[in-house]
């Protein structure tokens, strides 16, 4: 009864998905907003005052943060000239109060400079800024990261016993139709490790990234007998998943009446299994992830209808529809929190390769007993390849996923009169295989 009552409701399945994930994207970007996590800031004159922050999974250095002392309280907006820094434990992450000296050079590949032209207005780029820089590394020599509003990403050194930062350069600069970096780091961080002959000879290898600069200033720190924090450096998360399920699936056989009558399918039930590999991507603050699934699809489908044919007999159709199939669909996924339950919403395809299949139209003429039966899909007129789309609405807990998801798969039929296709509502759990704290 409660099934019948489901699909009887007056707005289709598809209005339905979409009704869902709104629903679950609202609720969800509603308490974004607020993603108070435990932390601490300290002010200008040095105090430093527990709490909690609202982190927001930034991917540009923030200008400002809100702060509690309370969850009941009001937040407290403070701007960057107002403390000397904070951290968010969750994420492991210190932001420290800089004035600094920051390049501004164009780095998108559009909008940079000839060498010349570049010369000529450096002066224009070079600005003195106060900023919260993100701590990599702190010891004898520490390391600090900025993504400006541009998306430019800027390293910073210091070294103990001076304390003031430095921007380490690499500056993008075209001549013709090449493009070239000055790669100025390289000397900067000779000259400022140069008691480390090791140090100093890996740093010719080196790339502009977060990864590979913090091995450079840990290595180094070894060799001083101070203690060297390393703060967490993103990297791409992979996460693989087993899956299993149910998927409600419903075919649609639609032709003129010289083919086939319409047809009315229910939804059926059928097992879902699966293995899903989800790639978190560094660079959006993990917010962003590219999902890749291979699973296997069954449904069996049956559905009997009655008509009058000709106006006056009795005409009974039955229609029974099959198959197995193995699947891959990929999507990407946008976190809406990255905090300990994790909501995403999901976009993507999917395609699939069936390994066995069978329909079959069987036509009754009630009052006379003639009975005849032969394929819906006549001179194998249904394509092996199935192609569609899906949306979903995901959460993760820890090791586990959970995930509602609609897919709508395209045409199948190679018959110009007549069309078949299938929907779906599949919800499944996952179990993360590769799991790490």
């Amino acid at each position: 009864m409660c099934r019948s009552l489901l699909f009887k409701f007056p707005y289709s399945h598809r209005y339905l998905c979409f009704i869902f994930l709104f629903l679950f994207v609202f609720a969800y970007s509603a308490t974004a907003q607020r993603n108070f996590t435990s932390g601490y800031i300290i002010t200008l004159p040095g105090d430093t005052l527990r709490g909690f922050i609202n982190e927001k999974g930034w991917e540009i250095n923030p200008k400002n943060v809100q702060f509690i002392t309370s969850l009941n309280a009001d937040p407290i907006i403070y701007e960057v000239q107002q403390l000397q820094g904070f951290f968010v434990e969750n994420t492991g992450d210190f932001y420290k109060r800089a004035i600094v000296t920051i390049d501004y050079t164009p780095h998108k590949i559009d909008d940079i400079l000839d060498v010349k032209r570049l010369a000529a207005l450096e002066s224009q780029y070079i600005k003195l800024d106060t900023v919260f820089v993100r701590e990599l590394v702190r010891g004898k020599a520490s390391l600090y990261f900025l993504k400006d509003r541009m998306g430019k990403t800027h390293f910073f050194a210091s070294k103990q016993p001076h304390e003031s930062l430095f921007e380490l350069i690499n500056r993008a600069y075209r001549i013709g139709n090449q493009i070239g970096y000055s790669a100025a780091y390289r000397t900067q961080l000779q000259g400022l490790l140069s008691e480390d002959t090791k140090a100093v000879g890996s740093v010719e290898t080196s790339s502009y990234t977060g990864f590979d600069l913090s091995k450079i200033f840990v290595n180094y720190n070894r060799i001083s007998k101070q203690r060297t924090l390393v703060r967490p450096v993103a990297k791409d998360l992979f996460r693989l998943y087993a899956l299993s399920g149910l998927s409600l699936i419903k075919p649609h056989v639609i032709g003129d009446q010289k083919i086939i009558y319409p047809s009315r399918f229910d939804y059926v039930a059928s097992p879902f299994i699966g293995f899903g590999l989800n790639t978190i991507l560094a660079r959006s603050r993990q917010k962003f992830s590219i999902y890749n699934e291979v699973s296997y699809k069954t449904y069996k489908a049956e559905t009997i209808d009655e008509y009058n044919y000709v106006g006056v007999q009795p005409k009974r159709q039955t229609i029974r529809m099959e198959a197995n199939y193995l699947k891959w669909t990929g999507g990407f996924r946008y976190a809406l929190s990255t905090h300990r339950l994790k909501p995403y919403v999901q976009v993507g395809m999917t395609a699939g390769r069936s390994f066995e299949k069978m329909d079959v139209l069987k036509e009754e003429y009630v009052n006379s007993g003639i009975v005849q039966e032969r394929p819906v899909m006549e001179m194998d007129g249904w394509y092996d390849n199935e192609f569609g789309w899906t949306v979903s609405a995901v959460t993760v807990y820890k090791r586990f996923l959970l995930e509602g998801r609609y897919e709508r798969i395209l045409n199948m039929s190679e018959i110009i009169r007549l069309k078949y296709y299938t929907t779906s509502f599949t919800f499944m759990v996952g179990y993360q295989i590769n799991y790490k704290r």
